[in-house]
């Protein structure tokens, strides 16, 4: 009997201590940045983002990684004759990006512009809604 309780004891003992781990690795869960997330984004006039220029227009964006890379991947968006609802058409830029904390969640999708040494006018950082991180290009 002695033994069947110590192994019981042994048993309970081992379930804790695998638990534990289990809740820094479900602590550090919530930390970590949602990815897939997506946005609608329009643009007045073409911009630069990398080294890609958009046109101007709608385009849908989506946060990806890409092994160790955070990407934010632009897609067209595109109406069909049959369908007033826009789709998401062809991929036109995939690009690198850096991210920062935001100190909160953002609400919406949006973006900040700035200018490069040839004068055009680029994206600097993008928010997409529901992220705590900005998306630095």
């Amino acid at each position: 009997m002695r033994a069947k309780n110590s192994s019981l004891v042994l048993s309970l003992l081992h379930v804790l201590w695998i638990g534990s781990f289990s809740l820094r690795l479900f602590a550090q869960h919530e930390e970590m940045v949602p990815v897939g997330k997506k946005g609608d984004i329009s643009f007045t006039s073409a911009v630069r983002v990398g080294a890609v220029v958009l046109k101007r227009g709608e385009y849908y964006l989506q946060h990806v990684i890409e092994g160790e890379d955070h990407v934010i991947v632009f897609r067209k968006k595109v109406r069909l004759r049959t369908d007033l609802t826009p789709s998401p058409g062809k991929e036109v830029a995939r690009v690198i990006c850096k991210l920062t904390p935001l100190g909160e969640t953002a609400k919406h999708t949006g973006f900040r512009y700035g200018l490069n040494a040839a004068g055009e006018k680029t994206i600097e950082e993008i928010h997409v809604q529901g992220e705590n991180v900005k998306h630095v290009f």
